[in-house]
């Protein structure tokens, strides 16, 4: 065959093996899709309520790493749950491009007895499935004006007496 000197058939091997571990490299730096992750979030007009008031909320589907909206779940789960950890109402809200809006009224009827801290908890069936990060959690305070209350919270909101020191 061919008579080649030893020193050029090593440079030779060693360019090879360095144009294999290049193309393997530069294989591994292909561009790599977002998971399609969808995240929750809940947009109430206030935080505290009083017995008998509507709650209302705008909710948003968006993608976990981008938050750009986030249009294939077409159904959100809103649920309201009591002080005692129990589910009293549930909301089925349609999303339409990511976005959708609903109400709770906080009657006796669907179980808001007492005041107290609820929660709002909402999501779709695919966001169940990446855990309890992508669910939305949020408390919502509801106050009974007509309760006596002495809580902190009450006694920290009530009106300092004007003192006249004339």
């Amino acid at each position: 065959m061919f008579n080649i000197p030893i020193s050029i058939e090593k440079r030779l091997i060693n360019w090879l093996l360095a144009c294999v571990v290049a193309t393997t490299f530069l294989h591994a730096q292909e561009n790599k899709t977002v998971p399609s992750i969808e995240k929750v979030y809940v947009h109430t007009d206030r935080t505290t309520y009083t017995l008998g008031e509507s709650l209302w909320y705008k909710a948003y589907s968006v993608y976990a790493y981008t938050n750009l909206l986030y249009s294939n779940s077409t159904i959100l789960y809103v649920e309201l749950i009591s002080p005692d950890s129990k589910i009293i109402a549930r909301n089925k809200t349609r999303l339409y491009q990511g976005l959708g809006n609903g109400d709770f009224e906080l009657t006796d009827s669907i179980g808001v007895k007492k005041a107290g801290i609820y929660q709002l908890r909402a999501y779709t069936n695919f966001s169940r499935n990446f855990g309890t990060d992508f669910v939305f959690k949020k408390e919502i305070e509801i106050i009974d004006v007509f309760e006596k209350s002495s809580t902190k919270k009450d006694l920290l909101d009530k009106p300092n007496p004007v003192v006249n020191n004339n």
